[in-house]
């Protein structure tokens, strides 16, 4: 299950730039979080959707055990106005699907 999916393109010139690197800070216990990088088109801004940008994703692996798993990570952007953000959130997992809280900021 996706978490999140971060990404940086500059609104002036809908140039992309790097995909934002994500840290873990704080791993599962009832399953694994994966950060990789992916392609695909921006969202915003709505000048920019054409463009194709490199995306950080993070990613939830449930294990078989059911329960909440507490996560957190750190994103590192380029833009200077964004900065460092840190999130957490907790995963509720149920046999057969995981069902998720929305990651506070």
């Amino acid at each position: 299950m996706v978490l999140a999916r971060y990404y940086e393109i500059q609104g002036s010139d809908c140039r992309a730039m790097r995909a934002p690197p994500v840290a873990i800070t704080t791993r599962p216990l009832l399953g694994k979080l994966v950060v990789n990088t992916i392609s695909e088109l921006a969202t915003q801004p709505a000048k920019c959707r054409h463009v194709k940008v490199p995306v950080t994703q993070v990613v939830y692996h449930p294990d078989a055990q059911r329960g909440q798993d507490v996560v957190a990570w750190r994103v590192y952007f380029q833009s200077r106005e964004l900065g460092t953000r840190s999130v957490q959130g907790t995963v509720t997992v149920v046999p057969g699907k995981p069902v998720r809280a929305m990651p506070a900021r």
